[in-house]
């Protein structure tokens, strides 16, 4: 597979997208090779990328239209496209004639999503993107903090708390709790008073 500038390519224009899916990534628009391309197949890819936008389907994104309102084909039809619009300005307004740009990695999402296996997705669009073959997501197995450590972690949390609390702690671990939960919220933290209790009862052993 020869190297193209579409596998470092993050964003997409639209037709530049369609057509990618029209299966024309290769023909350089500045040669003749691009007058026997199949404009409505194209357009065709647009129409529907946008239809999934509108659906929610799709993300798009640098949406422009006309200055003076909607294009029409005919009298209308090559007026600048540069009015920047939202997706809900597209929908009221019906606006059917707007270019827009595509992140490349949006654009693998959805057609997965659609069930378009990765074999069927142009290179141009999935190479970089798709999952490698033969793999397995790593097992994350639990780490179990070594006893020394846990008692440090422990003997802190005490000389901490005794300071905190002016060198007692209450003997009822749920009065403790109160306290250091009050102390907590002063400083904008948060901890279920469960949890706080049961630390309390580890450090009371030390």
């Amino acid at each position: 597979m020869a190297l193209s500038p579409w596998f470092v390519t993050p964003v997409l224009r639209g037709s530049e997208a369609g057509a990618i899916l029209a299966g024309y990534a290769e023909v350089n628009p500045h040669t003749d090779g691009w007058f026997k391309v199949d404009l409505a197949l194209i357009g065709t890819w647009c129409e529907r990328m946008l239809d999934a936008a509108i659906r929610s389907e799709l993300e798009i994104r640098d949406i422009y239209a006309a200055s003076d309102g909607v294009i029409t084909h005919g009298p209308l039809e090559g007026r600048a496209l540069d009015r920047a619009v939202t997706l809900d300005e597209v929908i009221e307004e019906n606006l059917r004639t707007v270019i827009f740009s595509i992140e490349r990695r949006e654009l693998y999402r959805w057609l997965n999503s659609q069930g378009i296996p990765d074999e069927s997705i142009p290179p141009a669009i999935r190479v970089g993107l798709e999952e490698p073959k033969g793999t397995q997501a790593l097992e994350c197995k639990p780490t179990t903090l070594n006893p020394k450590r846990k008692n440090t972690y422990l003997r802190l949390i005490k000389a901490l708390m005794l300071e905190a609390l002016g060198g007692d702690i209450p003997e009822q671990p749920y009065k403790a709790a109160a306290s250091v939960q009050a102390i907590l919220d002063k400083h904008g933290l948060s901890m279920k008073e469960d949890t706080v209790v049961s630390v309390i009862k580890e450090i009371k052993d030390l």
